[in-house]
């Protein structure tokens, strides 16, 4: 959302202010935020494909033999032959390319398709493997350098 404010300060619910009087310097400050806010949401959102094979474990210690087929900040996909059901909350080990150690996921299931594919929203990870998969993730993004200098 943009807000247009005659005052500096930051406005309520607005992602971008834009700062009157219009300047060029008011102007490029703007879309410089909007940009960085539209990086942001793109990183935090993206998925990368991984398509790992891992053995994960459900909330009732039953052993599903998985495949992680992308992976990003916020969530993963998942394929399984076993049914899983909206809610189940599944545990497991991944190891992406280039990394030294696997990380530990708990994801929860928030959709499912007929034919196994799964999407998971991660609900815990420990700190240091959620550094390294933002460290990761951060080597794959792929962004074109805006026309404006940061």
């Amino acid at each position: 959302m943009l807000a247009i404010s005659d005052a500096g300060g930051a406005v309520p619910g607005a992602h971008v202010t834009l700062r009157k009087p219009v300047t060029l310097d008011s102007g490029t400050e703007s879309v410089k935020a909007a940009y960085s806010r539209m990086l942001l949401d793109y990183r935090l959102n993206a998925r990368y494909a991984v398509m790992a094979h891992v053995t994960a474990r459900d909330e009732t210690n039953r052993s599903l033999s998985v495949t992680v087929t992308d992976l990003g900040d916020g969530g993963a996909g998942i394929r399984s032959k076993e049914p899983l059901g909206v809610g189940n909350v599944l545990s497991f080990s991944v190891h992406l390319p280039e990394t030294s150690l696997p990380l530990h996921v708990q994801a929860r299931v928030v959709w499912t398709r007929e034919y196994g594919t799964a999407g998971c929203e991660i609900v815990s990870m420990p700190p240091v493997d959620r550094e390294i998969l933002r460290d990761w993730l951060k080597a794959r993004t792929r962004v074109k350098k805006p026309l404006i200098s940061v």
